[in-house]
């Protein structure tokens, strides 16, 4: 794996044991361009295709740097709108893309920036940064993932800190955490219980999906969701409750409520437990298969799960 830009004598990802995945930090355009241009050129001279996931602006800056003739070798995206705004769309929309570049060539580079400012979306960020570093084979995709941090409070940047192996360009992450040790502590607790007033129902077979289907939709419209988010939640608690009554013991158990803005699906279970902790942030592959907890994430602002030996619980979250 190649070095890149100042600092070409450090470590590089394969020596820490996971993927080639930097967290640039910068407090100014200038910051910005000076290394993700560098980085995208470098690619593109050994034949690595690169997408740039970012704002706008940052697009805008990013495109008139790099010139004409090399930004037609680059795929550009808008942060804020693509993947429906929502966390885990977007990564389902890089990883189709990555998909795209490597039947073309070999390895990719991708630079992504995280846009959203609200708690639900940042917490469900995090997680996925963690996971991207277990995900993908070191050999095919390089990230380099940019906070500028006059839009981040400092606990969010320290987070995100925790979830990057390098620094940009290329420096040995103190700070790193262990993926499955973060997840595993990013879900230990759902937070607040669910209040008495939860609207609490059942299903004990596949025949009372739709039945519950209709509860939960109807609560959903009761808390004042709009149709697209209504049809988000239905869908996301078929998916978990569908989940459950193929993989663990009946009932399974499904309550909504809502509070401060968020509407709120959780849906228990008496089973083993998710025996691959990662089940629900791999992407479906193109051949399909069951992708239950991901289309959970897909459709939720956040997934929470606490699984044991005991049981399972998944907490979906929707911002309104």
């Amino acid at each position: 794996m190649r070095p890149t830009g100042e600092g070409a004598d450090a470590r590089t990802a394969s020596d820490v044991g996971y993927i080639d995945h930097r967290l640039l930090e910068h407090d100014s355009d200038e910051q910005f361009l000076a290394h993700v241009v560098p980085y995208i050129l470098e690619g593109l001279e050994v034949g690595e295709p690169a997408l740039l996931v970012c704002s706008p602006r940052m697009v805008q800056l990013a495109q008139d740097t790099l010139g004409v003739e090399a930004s037609e070798q680059v795929r550009f995206a808008d942060a804020e709108t693509w993947g429906s705004g929502n966390v885990a769309a977007r990564v389902l929309a890089i990883d189709w893309d990555i998909r795209k570049m490597l039947g073309a060539a070999s390895r990719c580079r991708v630079i992504q920036e995280f846009t959203w400012q609200a708690a639900p979306q940042q917490r469900e960020w995090l997680r996925h940064e963690a996971a991207t570093n277990l995900l993908r084979p070191a050999s095919e995709v390089s990230f380099l993932c940019t906070a500028d941090t006059r839009t981040h409070s400092p606990e969010y940047l320290a987070e995100l800190r925790r979830t990057h192996p390098l620094i940009a360009p290329d420096r040995p992450n103190d700070e790193f955490a262990d993926p499955r040790s973060y997840l595993a502590q990013a879900d230990a607790r759902l937070g607040t219980p669910a209040p008495p007033t939860a609207d609490t129902s059942e299903a004990v077979q596949d025949a009372d999906l739709h039945a519950m289907r209709q509860r939960v939709t109807a609560a959903a419209r009761t808390a004042g969701l709009g149709e697209y988010q209504i049809q988000c939640v239905a869908l996301a608690a078929t998916e978990v409750v569908a989940n459950a009554l193929h993989h663990a013991q009946k009932p399974a158990t499904i309550r909504t409520w809502d509070e401060e803005n968020l509407f709120s699906c959780e849906v228990s279970d008496h089973g083993s437990g998710i025996q691959d902790p990662l089940a629900s942030y791999r992407p479906p592959a193109p051949a399909g298969g069951r992708c239950g907890l991901w289309l959970a994430r897909t459709f939720s602002d956040e997934v929470r799960i606490v699984s044991s030996p005991e049981g399972t619980i998944v907490r979906m979250t929707f911002s309104h």
